[in-house]
């Protein structure tokens, strides 16, 4: 059966091509949305890994400087550097900064003849500044290297499966 060529039937047709054209468009954004925020996830717990990475690694040093080389060799082995390139000595004294912060946001025993204002500051306080600091550092730091190298840090950290031949028995 032959469709009558009415001007109805056309704007009909051309209503349901711009629906479908919305439909399709309406799921590409909520996929492109849904990659955004699962590359938003893959990144904070790659960063939470870091940095838990990082303060395991200055815990119990000595000093500042003792902590930041404990963390410098702990980035290293993270991002598995055996070498030292040019690029690679620029990255670490870019993230000299971070490794300081997280540093300094560890807790520090207090001696009993320091009375510094920061001494005194409310623990509380004293935890969100250092957390914001550590927080800025990174920030910093990953505008940094995306600058540099035109790709995101985080991004060193994607695990690629090889494939692996099927071996038969």
């Amino acid at each position: 059966m032959k469709t009558p060529d009415a001007a109805f039937i056309t704007d009909l047709y051309d209503s349901a091509i711009a629906a479908q054209r919305d439909e399709i468009g309406f799921r590409e954004s909520i996929a492109a949305e849904l990659a955004r925020r699962e590359r938003a996830r893959q990144f904070a717990f790659r960063r939470l890994d870091l940095a838990r990475t990082m303060a395991a690694a200055a815990e119990g040093a000595e000093d500042e400087a003792d902590a930041v080389a404990r963390q410098l060799s702990a980035f290293k082995r993270e991002l598995e550097w055996n070498t030292e390139t040019d690029q690679r000595t620029r990255t670490l004294d870019a993230w000299r900064p971070v490794a300081q912060a997280v540093w300094r946001s560890l807790p520090q025993p207090v001696g009993a003849g320091d009375a510094t204002a920061e001494a005194a500051a409310p623990q509380t306080a004293r935890e969100v500044a250092a957390a914001d600091a550590v927080r800025q550092a990174l920030l910093t730091f990953e505008i940094w290297y995306e600058a540099e190298h035109k790709s995101p840090f985080l991004m060193m950290f994607e695990q690629v499966i090889e494939d692996m031949p099927v071996v038969e028995f």
